[in-house]
């Protein structure tokens, strides 16, 4: 569902950037009525007509009730996306240690990477 977001605001001509839910700003630095930015989380709620300037509450209640996941999921997909850093989760057990990559902020550098120019 993110990726269809992003591919539809994208088709908006909306850029798709890391680290700002929205821009709402112009290139000549006025005001825009509708985002001229947006992260993948952005994208969503832009996607679902639930775009505005700010913090409104609810925004990330929405964001996960779109999404049918919690806020853990979408902190670490935000690590990957916004970020571009993949969590590394250690296993200790019987005196070694295994490292795995965390496949949710895998995707979201994955959708980055695709997305963000």
């Amino acid at each position: 569902m993110i990726e269809a977001a992003l591919c539809e605001v994208q088709s908006r001509g909306i850029t798709i950037t890391r680290r700002a839910l929205f821009n709402w700003c112009n290139p000549d630095g006025t005001w825009s009525d509708t985002p001229v930015a947006c992260d993948a989380l952005g994208a969503v709620l832009i996607a679902n007509n639930k775009a505005s300037p700010g913090f409104p509450k609810g925004w990330l209640s929405d964001i996960c009730r779109i999404l049918n996941t919690d806020t853990y999921w979408l902190w670490r997909f935000w690590l990957g996306f916004d970020n571009g850093t993949p969590l590394i989760i250690i296993i200790c057990k019987d005196g070694s240690e295994e490292r795995r990559e965390d496949s949710v902020s895998k995707l979201g550098v994955k959708m980055a990477k695709k997305f963000c120019s």
